[in-house]
C-alpha cells in the first residue's frame, strides 16, 4: 500500500491526468509526475526562500521566496541564506516518484510490481523474482506560494551522482543475480547516456510514451513465473 501523504497526492493527480488511459501521452505523463512533485512540496512545506539573519538579529523581518538575492535589500548587507535544503527536496521527490511510477505500473499494465523494503540497497520495485527496478526521479522545479518557480539544478538521471548511485546498485544486484534483470525509470534521461556496457539491463523515462511502453513489454517478457512462496 501507498503511505499517505502519497496515496491521497498519487490518486487524485492519476484520476486528473492519466484516467483514460486511451490518451495517455508524453505531455500528461509529465504533468502527472510534475504536479505529484509540486504537492508533496507543498504538503511538507518544502519551498525555494531565503531569510537575512542580519536583520533577524535586530529584530526584523527581511525574507522572500525563490532564489536569495546577494545581498539583503533591506539592510545591505551579504547575510541571506537559503531555508529550504537540497537534501529535504531530494528525498520527498525520491519517494514521490517511486510511488508515482507504482501506481502508474498498477493501473496502465496487468504486472504485478512489489515494493522493496527500506533496508534493500540495490532497487525500489521487484515484479516476481526475475526484474529488479531501481527508480531515480526527482523535480525540475519547486513551485512556492506567489507562484513562482525555482528550478532546481538537474533533475532525474541527468545528475552525475544519481547516475552513477544508479549503476553502482545495479552492478551489486547483478553481482548476486546474474540472470535476473535490473532496470533503472526515471524522469529525465541525458541525451546520449545508455545502458550499454554497464550493469543495467534497461533505462526508461517514464514521461515518456513509447519508454514506458518498451518498458511494460520487456518486464511482461523477462517476468518469468512467479514464485508463490515469493509472495
Amino acid at each position: 500500500m501507498i503511505p499517505e501523504p502519497y496515496q491521497s497526492i498519487i490518486n487524485k493527480r492519476y484520476e486528473q491526468f492519466l484516467q483514460d488511459t486511451t490518451k495517455i501521452n508524453d505531455e500528461n505523463l509529465k504533468n502527472y509526475f510534475d504536479i505529484c512533485f509540486e504537492d508533496i512540496f507543498s504538503h511538507y512545506g518544502l519551498y525555494a526562500c531565503w531569510i537575512c539573519v542580519n536583520c533577524m538579529k535586530n529584530n526584523i523581518l527581511s525574507k522572500g521566496w525563490g532564489e536569495k538575492p546577494d545581498v539583503c535589500p533591506k539592510c545591505g548587507e551579504s547575510t541571506t541564506f537559503s531555508v529550504a535544503t537540497f537534501q529535504a527536496w531530494a528525498t520527498k521527490a525520491g519517494d514521490m516518484f517511486g510511488w508515482a511510477f507504482y501506481k502508474l505500473i498498477q493501473e496502465y499494465s496487468d504486472l504485478e510490481i512489489t515494493s522493496m523494503p527500506r533496508h534493500n540497497r540495490t532497487h525500489d520495485f521487484e515484479i516476481t523474482h526475475k526484474i529488479a527496478i531501481e527508480a531515480k526521479g526527482s523535480a525540475e522545479y519547486i513551485k512556492n506560494p506567489d507562484g513562482s518557480k525555482y528550478y532546481l539544478d538537474i533533475p532525474g538521471m541527468k545528475r552525475s551522482d544519481t547516475e552513477k548511485k544508479a549503476f553502482a546498485n545495479g552492478e551489486k544486484y547483478k553481482s548476486q543475480h546474474p540472470n535476473n534483470k535490473f532496470f533503472i525509470v526515471t524522469n529525465a534521461v541525458p541525451e546520449g547516456l545508455t545502458v550499454e556496457g554497464r550493469a543495467a539491463d534497461g533505462l526508461f523515462d517514464m514521461t515518456n510514451k513509447q519508454d514506458l511502453d518498451k518498458f511494460i513489454n520487456e518486464c511482461t517478457k523477462n517476468k518469468g513465473e512467479t514464485l508463490s512462496s515469493f509472495f
